[in-house]
């Protein structure tokens, strides 16, 4: 099927504007006649003449140096054509979307061990004994101690979130991630000596944490307390910490367009992926 499309970029333009291809989400956001018209190639040739148009109009209005001309005559006689997108991020939505969860479920985790008041893990209780009978000292006083089995479940589960978010972080490209988690990795080994006494030690390959259970329970609790309950605790900087990759996370991938100027959808659009196949 042949397309004739106007000399003038306003008629190219309103096809793009408030058209019925955009209003309706039967499938994947869209309807089936526009999957029609993905599927048939004519979206990707209207897209195509659209911004070829919009260049055509560009150029009218200002001045291009040689060099640029030469670029632009070389790009065709070549037969590319440009596919930039100047708020696209480069970097795959999974991954980011991969950074961004892991460092909320770090995030969450670190919270959950800086909680205080009547919701705080290092409240101590009652000692009870196999029978369930409350422990008492030589004065008839209830003896009380660290939850340790709830207070190392919730430590284990610390070390895990805060392993993938660091795994996730530094693989990626984004600087100021990437920054953010280095600087982490740097606070973490400020703790080394604290975390090492309680049975959490830094692995020196990959800067992951890694817990000995059995050295952790039976480690000084008032000790792990202020490692991860406190305003000045490790739990509190990186909570910080993944707050802020989260947030830098969040922000790379609102950059992302929902397609290119070639008529294919930006590398961050979930289902432009799986329309790309359909093109």
């Amino acid at each position: 099927m042949a397309i004739t499309i106007s000399t003038n970029a306003d008629a190219v333009k309103g096809l793009f504007s408030s058209s019925s291809m955009f209003n309706s989400t039967d499938m994947l956001g869209i309807n089936y006649m526009d999957y029609a018209s993905i599927r048939n190639g004519s979206y990707g040739k209207l897209l195509s003449a659209y911004y070829d148009l919009n260049k055509t109009e560009e150029s009218s209005k200002t001045n291009k140096t040689e060099d640029s001309t030469k670029d632009k005559n070389s790009s065709s006689a070549t037969g590319t054509s440009a596919s930039t997108s100047t708020s696209t991020s480069s970097v795959a939505a999974d991954k980011l979307a991969a950074i961004e969860s892991s460092a909320e479920k770090a995030k969450e985790a670190a919270d959950k061990l800086l909680t205080q008041g009547s919701g705080s893990i290092f409240n101590q209780t009652a000692v009870k004994d196999s029978e369930g009978n409350v422990a008492t000292d030589a004065s008839g006083n209830a003896i009380t101690d660290y939850d340790r089995d709830k207070i190392t479940s919730a430590v284990k589960d610390f070390v895990g979130k805060y392993n993938d978010m660091m795994t996730n972080a530094s693989s990626a490209s984004v600087s100021s991630i990437k920054s953010t988690a280095s600087a982490l990795k740097y606070q973490t080994l400020m703790y080394k000596e604290e975390l090492a006494s309680v049975g959490i030690t830094i692995n020196d390959k990959d800067n992951t944490l890694s817990i000995d259970e059995e050295a952790f329970k039976t480690s000084n609790m008032s000790s792990v307390k202020k490692l991860f309950n406190g305003t000045n605790s490790f739990a509190y900087k990186v909570s910080e910490q993944a707050s802020d990759i989260d947030k830098y996370a969040a922000h790379e991938a609102s950059r992302a367009n929902t397609y290119t100027s070639s008529g294919k959808y930006s590398s961050n659009s979930n289902v432009g992926e799986i329309l790309n196949d359909l093109i």
